[in-house]
């Protein structure tokens, strides 16, 4: 109803309540959820088992209940299921249910890489405008707030080489230039005989 009064396509029903403990179960969720939501949004499919009976609690020992609460909540949707006759159970294949909730996703994921996003992308532009001022402050408000002096190891310098966290930390931030510019960090050389 709202697409024909508003002759917008947009995601109206998902906003209708929060959506705070789909974002808060993605978020805290293992690397696995979220690849598994990663593909949901490539438009990739799940297979998972469900329970219908699912109780909040489950959240905290079953990781997979997610998608249980998911299917229920009218975020994801049956393609098919299969009967495991061996293990006594149903495993589903679900998808995302529509676009609207495709966008409500996009957007959660969206919302938690902004601030970051931001911050990463000023330091990419300081570099590549070669603001030294800039990229140094950056560096120094990471390297406050974020590595430890644990990070680099507890021996001499000598025997733990710290530099080489810093040179793989430095390496990680240009990544992200590697379409326009061929990165590469110290080569080894010879055939390793001498």
């Amino acid at each position: 109803m709202n697409y024909l009064d508003k002759r917008r396509l947009s995601a109206y029903w998902v906003n209708t309540s929060s959506n705070s403990l789909v974002d808060h179960l993605v978020r805290r969720g293992s690397k696995n959820i979220k690849m598994d939501v990663e593909n949901l949004l490539k438009g990739g499919t799940l297979e998972t088992r469900i329970d219908e009976q699912i109780v909040f609690d489950q959240m905290e020992q079953d990781e997979m209940a997610i998608w249980s609460l998911f299917l229920a909540g009218g975020y994801l949707k049956v393609e098919s299921y299969v009967s495991d006759e061996e293990l006594g159970e149903e495993l589903y294949r679900l998808l995302l249910t529509n676009k609207e909730v495709y966008i409500m996703f996009k957007g959660l994921i969206r919302k938690w890489f902004s601030k970051s996003s931001a911050e990463y992308n000023g330091f990419m532009k300081a570099m590549l405008c070669n603001d030294i001022e800039a990229m140094n402050a950056y560096m120094n408000e990471i390297a406050m707030t974020t590595i430890s002096f644990f990070d680099t190891g507890k021996k001499t310098s000598e025997e733990e080489e710290p530099e080489r966290f810093y040179h793989g930390f430095v390496l990680g931030l240009l990544v992200d230039l590697s379409d326009r510019y061929i990165i590469t960090s110290n080569r080894e050389s010879g055939d390793s005989q001498s």
